[in-house]
């Protein structure tokens, strides 16, 4: 980290400097704060309800307590700015925050961090972008969480939480992080339409028309890729290609679709004394298998909820979620199925059901890579495109990954069946399914695993 140090010339012509270290430099700044806060909620406290509309009254406010504060002339200002970026936003993360080309952040300790910006990753060498001190990030921390609606404390020590314009927060606090609180920022300055990542290069051409008929025929697609790849920029671009309305189900939402038609939900956490809140589980059992979405788009697929994501798609409600994988294959047959055997239904249900419902409602997937050249680099691209045809096999439907197009750029290696088959007679029907797992666990061992599923009127539980 940078040393800051400043200097004040004393007595008049006689030259006498004072210097300030750093350490000096963040004791005046938490005092400012502190005094600060304290001076403005007894006297106009309205104005931390509104901080952006009272923004002229607040650095007024500060600028005059830090001159007040003893610090070298030279100082006051950069004093009163990291003040000023406390209360009117997120601390010294406000500057990269502000900063459109900036993708991502990361904060391993308070005064260590980097930052992407146009595919590199830097260093975070500028002192004003860092934190005074453990406490001073772990407050910035708890005010994301809080503007988000969510806890971060001792008893809630991790949290994913959503800033205003969008951005994805994981923070950690000391005691679960052992170098102290860590936080990491995804961005998403701007969400492109399909075109643009054409002109951008992230897929070619040949690519993007196989998928404009993929999303025609209403196929349902899964985004796959390691983290950071692109999978939530690239799924939101399939939103504008589709001529209906729109329901996304996220924890956090992250995605903005290009369709005015647009419903989101998110799930709420119970509050201090556990009480309340809505799980992320209930608003996919009950929007997602009731309301009948035109498009549904699941933020990711992480857990038990992968069940019922695959249970809406197997009813014909049109889909596209992600998932992370290390290419097409993987996703389809060990990482949904996997992620779907973590609810009871699907350990109720066993493998082999699994695999035949990912057959039956998964159409398409997508592979978003990370490509990083020897300077540093750092590119998003799909890498691969691949049909999911199901088939029979001893008596099982599986699904059958079948690559259509790979490499970068992206080549068409193969011809699509579901293209030359004319797409809809390729799909299983849920009965069919049904009828198969029957003949292979038993009529009456399956229709109990089944009950867990259903409710009354055949309604899910």
């Amino acid at each position: 980290m940078q040393d800051t140090r400043y200097t004040m010339l004393k007595g008049g012509g006689n030259a006498k400097f004072e210097s300030i270290d750093e350490d000096k430099y963040n004791q005046i700044a938490e005092e400012v704060r502190i005094k600060a806060v304290n001076h403005i909620r007894e006297e106009n406290p309205e104005a931390f309800l509104a901080p952006l509309y009272s923004s002229e009254y607040l650095k007024l406010t500060v600028r005059k307590i830090a001159l007040e504060s003893g610090a070298p002339v030279n100082a006051v200002n950069d004093i009163a700015d990291t003040v000023l970026k406390d209360i009117l936003g997120f601390g010294p993360l406000q500057g990269l925050l502000d900063d459109n080309e900036v993708n991502e952040l990361r904060y391993y300790k308070y005064n260590i961090g980097e930052y992407e910006k146009k595919g590199r990753l830097h260093r975070i060498e500028d002192s004003k972008l860092l934190f005074l001190s453990e406490e001073h990030m772990r407050r910035t921390a708890v005010k994301i969480a809080q503007s988000a609606g969510r806890r971060l404390d001792e008893s809630a020590p991790i949290v994913d939480a959503r800033l205003p314009d969008g951005s994805r927060v994981s923070a950690v606090l000391k005691g679960v992080s052992m170098h102290g609180t860590t936080l990491m920022v995804r961005r998403f300055p701007k969400f492109f339409t399909l075109d643009e990542l054409v002109a951008m290069g992230y897929l070619n051409e040949e690519a993007k028309a196989f998928i404009k008929v993929a999303l025609k025929n209403k196929w349902n697609i899964v985004v796959c890729g390691p983290m950071g790849s692109g999978k939530t920029t690239c799924a939101n671009s399939f939103t504008g290609e589709v001529d209906t309305d729109v329901l996304t189900i996220e924890d956090p939402i992250e995605t903005r679709p290009l369709n005015d038609r647009v419903r989101q939900f998110e799930p709420i956490l119970p509050n201090i004394e556990d009480k309340g809140g809505v799980k992320l589980s209930y608003i996919v059992q009950t929007v997602l298998l009731r309301t009948r979405p035109g498009l549904l788009l699941f933020g990711e697929c992480r857990d038990f909820n992968t069940f019922f994501v695959l249970t809406g798609m197997n009813t014909g409600t049109h889909s596209i979620t992600t998932v992370h994988s290390v290419n097409c294959y993987d996703a389809v047959m060990y990482r949904l199925p996997i992620l779907a055997s973590m609810s009871s239904e699907g350990q109720s249900m066993g493998m082999n059901y699994l695999l035949g419902l990912v057959a039956s409602s998964v159409d398409v997937a997508v592979y978003s890579g990370l490509i990083k050249h020897d300077d540093g680099r750092i590119e998003r691209r799909i890498l691969e495109i691949s049909e999911v045809v199901p088939k029979w096999v001893n008596n099982m439907l599986l699904p059958e990954v079948r690559t259509i197009f790979k490499g970068s750029p992206l080549v068409q290696v193969a011809e699509s069946k579901l293209l030359k088959e004319g797409g809809g007679d390729m799909f299983i029907s849920p009965e069919e399914v049904i009828k198969t797992q029957m003949s292979c666990y038993g009529e009456q061992a399956f229709i109990e695993a089944f009950k867990k599923v259903l409710g009354e009127g055949g309604r899910v539980a």
